[in-house]
């Protein structure tokens, strides 16, 4: 498990963006997205119980093989197909997707 704490305090001009990141959080159900387990309110901070995701970024492996062998992208890059478009039956549209925001569960990939 991994905790993200996100204080009140910076977040109180966002705090319906946060809400809102957190609702969607709680309602994604996918193996290829990372779980959100617990969600802890005190008056100072959120702390969010995340699924670990301990090994590397698409970005670290990007800039480890140069160039990338075609079909090891196939098998990065499938898996984050079949989560976008989980997504975006939800109506949800991530914004943000770049290689440092993608983790890799396994060196398996």
């Amino acid at each position: 498990m991994a905790i993200k704490i996100i204080s009140k305090k910076k977040t109180a001009k966002d705090k319906v963006q946060l809400n809102n990141q957190i609702e969607i959080l709680q309602a994604l159900d996918h193996p290829n997205i990372v779980r959100m387990h617990e969600l802890i309110d005190d008056e100072e901070s959120y702390a969010m119980i995340l699924e670990l995701m301990s090994h590397r970024s698409v970005a670290d492996l990007l800039q480890e093989k140069n160039p990338f062998p075609e079909e090891e992208a196939h098998r990065i890059i499938t898996p984050i197909f079949d989560a976008v478009i989980y997504c975006h039956t939800l109506g949800i549209a991530h914004r943000d997707l770049k290689p440092d925001n993608l983790l890799l569960s396994t060196d398996n990939y």
